[in-house]
């Protein structure tokens, strides 16, 4: 009888540590920004794309929490080991050298967004025809790979506001004269300082973005953490549950089913 008394208190004292384990774990702190659709402080779930990234974290059993930044200041305080991690980074030369990319979670197709009287005077069909004009991209946001290529001063030389709803007013005002997003996002922007019918949206063709959760390669932990995120992702886009979160959000906003299309590559 003794053993039986001893082996049930091991066996309470097991659970009941198991348990306030559990409940006390330290959330990994992530790190967004404002980017309506896919993330905003004020959407339901914080955005798409902090749903997905949530939903893979938690049938991780992995706690997490999500805090919104300024882009610059998320992205140093991430690279500092302030935050477990950030998204939603596209992949860039300079990204790659001091962090490590999950797998992609969505892929979108980047349009031109300009001003319209500049497009009905010059009828803008493809890069070459902006050499001359003022591109707008917020703190934080890499450039286009295209654009990059066919002019590589753009990468550092133009217009730099705090969001993407200042660029649009910028174009708005005439002191910007394009940027360059994926359809949602650069909706969104227009319509949050009401300039729709001013602006012209415009497909080059250009290369799609593939956006990711970063890590930096300084915390020792990334890898083992994101290759069990990666394998969720993975899981959650071949059941479709990626692309139904994405549905769910976008057909409150614009819908682009091209990102849809994507999401499941």
């Amino acid at each position: 009888m003794k053993t039986s008394y001893l082996k049930i208190i091991i066996f309470l004292f097991l659970l009941i540590s198991f348990t306030t384990k559990a409940d006390t774990a330290t959330p990994l702190k992530l790190v967004t920004g404002e980017m309506p659709p896919f993330v905003g402080k004020d959407l339901p779930q914080k955005g798409a794309m902090s749903e997905v990234v949530s939903k893979a974290f938690m049938k991780l059993n992995i706690p997490i929490d999500i805090e919104f930044r300024p882009w610059a200041r998320g992205y140093s305080e991430t690279k500092e080991n302030i935050f477990f991690g950030t998204f939603p980074y596209v992949k860039t030369s300079g990204r790659e050298k001091d962090f490590y990319f999950s797998t992609p979670i969505y892929v979108t197709k980047p349009k031109l967004f300009i001003r319209s009287d500049l497009n009905t005077r010059n009828k803008i069909a493809n890069l070459s025809q902006l050499k001359e004009l003022r591109l707008c991209s917020p703190i934080g946001f890499a450039v286009n790979k295209d654009l990059i290529e066919k002019f590589p001063h753009l990468e550092k030389n133009h217009l730099e506001p705090l969001d993407l709803a200042s660029c649009a007013l910028m174009l708005s005002q005439k002191r910007a004269d394009y940027f360059i997003v994926n359809t949602d996002q650069g909706r969104a922007a227009l319509k949050k300082v009401n300039i729709e019918k001013e602006i012209h949206i415009i497909d080059l063709g250009l290369r799609t973005n593939e956006y990711y959760l970063i890590v930096p390669k300084t915390n020792k932990n990334a890898l083992s953490v994101l290759n069990q995120f990666n394998a969720e992702i993975i899981k959650m886009k071949k059941s479709g549950e990626v692309q139904n979160i994405l549905r769910q959000h976008f057909s409150k906003h614009f819908m682009d089913s091209e990102v849809i299309e994507l999401a499941g590559f």
